[in-house]
């Protein structure tokens, strides 16, 4: 399974409506299953109020997509293997190491497996 990227502003608000929630603080992941996809679907989100500047939001965004593609297994695993979209979200206000980054995905696609 690959792991795609999230788009449209209705699937995003649809989303955000419906969709469960697992957090794992800084990160916050909503997500629902939907049949109708063969492939994940995941969002990366950093919100302004957290970064005023977009130069450290793209950054923090980067270091996410990295991550999400190195464990890309890992990903697809926690979601088992079916069609799901989600979107992942940053919630806190400085920026973080990768490997501090990398640690908290694991740690929320831990608890994602779980539910």
């Amino acid at each position: 399974m690959k792991i795609k990227t999230l788009k449209g502003r209705e699937v995003i608000t649809a989303l955000f409506k419906q969709g469960a929630v697992v957090k794992a603080p800084p990160l916050l992941m909503r997500y629902q299953k939907n049949d109708a996809l063969p492939n994940l679907h995941l969002g990366v989100s950093v919100p302004k109020t957290k970064f005023k500047k977009a130069v450290d939001r793209n950054r923090v965004k980067r270091q996410l997509r990295a991550i999400l593609q190195k464990n890309q297994a890992a990903v697809c695993d926690a979601f088992a293997h079916t069609g799901h979209q989600g979107m992942l979200l940053y919630l806190d206000n400085k920026i973080p190491e990768s490997s501090l980054l990398e640690s908290h995905l694991l740690v929320l696609l831990k608890a994602l497996k779980e539910k």
